[in-house]
């Protein structure tokens, strides 16, 4: 409900925006005359003419913009509904929740939330046909894309390390890394490997089009939905969504762990000595069993 809404039905006082403090807050103010929303509409591709139409009706204003072609954005529709979606899930946070919000994190989620729908619809036919317990297995990412499958472990006494790999839509091998952190939380180290890896990826120009897989499902919905500053995960997370921005398109999944054993090898390959990150640009032998296994379910 809006503080235009509590305000005329004698629920509130006040009725601006929680937000801007620079109107009243109806619907439309909320979704796109708001600093806020013209803030995210203007990152988002195609949504400039979004903020700059000021005038008709919301529910025109709805009608029109989903029915748009755009030869820019061809998948605008989504992206227009998903970008509503984020921008009233975020005001709600800060309201309810006292969740600080940032134009930029909002871009990544809605960005995410868009490829991973495409991604969903693009593969789906595909996804019908694989067997009941296929999820327990790794899956080769679309044509033209590569994959990055990140894994974290912590010793007993709180020492850090983390692993991940590239590989392709043959599921061949790309490149993979192994890491030591120092001391850190599990969770930690988990978002250490997707954001290493995706370090791995910009760096060495390994592509555009990324599936990003990590067994860790705490990971995921954090960098899916965000946290506020306080959160200890908070850099790690930024850090990772503004990442994902200089890739074309990109998806986030949680998947089972016996479908992430090449990455669970290499987290736990690195000792709290060794504190460099060691790349491998061809397989090592003590992964290359199940790389092959990999391969063999698929074929």
């Amino acid at each position: 409900m809006t503080n235009l809404t509590r305000f005329e039905r004698g629920l509130g006082l006040d009725s601006t925006c929680s937000i801007c403090r620079q109107g009243e807050e109806d619907i439309i103010h909320v979704l796109r005359d708001c600093k806020f929303a013209k803030e995210v509409w203007s990152k988002i591709p195609g949504g400039a003419a979004v903020s700059r139409s000021i005038n008709g009706e919301f529910q025109s204003w709805i009608i029109s913009n989903l029915t748009r072609k755009s030869q820019v954005t061809p998948n605008w529709s989504i992206t227009f509904a998903f970008t509503l979606d984020s921008i009233w899930y975020r005001r709600n946070k800060l309201i309810f929740q006292n969740s600080i919000l940032s134009v930029d994190q909002v871009v990544g989620e809605i960005r995410a939330r868009v490829n991973s729908f495409v991604a969903a619809t693009l593969t789906g036919a595909a996804c019908m046909r694989t067997p009941l317990f296929s999820s327990d297995h790794w899956k080769r990412p679309p044509e033209r894309f590569i994959k990055l499958n990140g894994d974290g472990a912590v010793t007993k006494d709180g020492y850090g390390s983390c692993g991940g790999v590239v590989r392709d839509s043959e599921g061949r091998f790309i490149i993979a890394f192994s890491k030591s952190l120092g001391r850190c939380s599990i969770i930690q180290s988990e978002l250490w490997a997707l954001l290493l890896g995706l370090r791995l990826i910009q760096n060495h120009h390994l592509g555009g089009q990324i599936s990003i897989e990590s067994d860790s499902k705490e990971a995921v919905k954090l960098i899916e939905e965000g946290c506020n500053r306080g959160h200890p995960c908070y850099d790690l997370v930024k850090s990772i969504n503004d990442l994902t921005l200089h890739f074309s398109f990109f998806s986030f999944s949680h998947i089972a762990r016996e479908a992430n054993l090449v990455v669970d090898k290499l987290a736990r390959l690195r000792s709290r000595l060794e504190e460099n990150m060691k790349i491998f640009h061809s397989p090592p032998n003590f992964i290359l069993s199940l790389l092959v296994a990999d391969n063999a379910v698929l074929s």
